[in-house]
């Protein structure tokens, strides 16, 4: 489709026509499919370090400086840990959402609006 769409310029659609292909061609232009090419490349290139992070989390190669010996227990790997720190989201998750840190095994969270009842 990108060679074909090189080779071939954008023209208008003829009275009638109803094709997917001249439609794409009238309405983008070669530098529109670079850029949906480029985000597909950026998901694709995303997913798959997502997928060797996780592997290195529970495997226990990463963080470095870790014993990959023995390996820690590592129930879940967030998605989060792409962009921040394991510890950084367990200190999340242990403040509500009232800003207020809850009590050590304190599942429950403060509803809005309740704090002040």
């Amino acid at each position: 489709l990108v060679a074909f769409l090189l080779m071939a310029a954008p023209r208008p659609l003829a009275p009638g026509s109803r094709s997917y292909i001249d439609v794409m061609q009238a309405m983008m232009g070669s530098w529109d499919f670079v850029l949906v090419a480029s985000v597909a490349l950026e998901l694709a290139l995303c997913a798959s370090s997502w997928r060797v992070y996780k592997e290195l989390r529970v495997a226990g190669l990463y963080p470095p400086g870790s014993n990959p010996a023995k390996p820690p227990k590592v129930e879940e790997v967030s998605l989060m840990e792409m962009v921040c720190e394991a510890e950084d989201l367990k200190a999340w998750k242990e403040w509500d959402c009232t800003g207020n840190p809850c009590a050590a095994g304190d599942a429950q969270r403060v509803p809005a609006g309740a704090e002040s009842a």
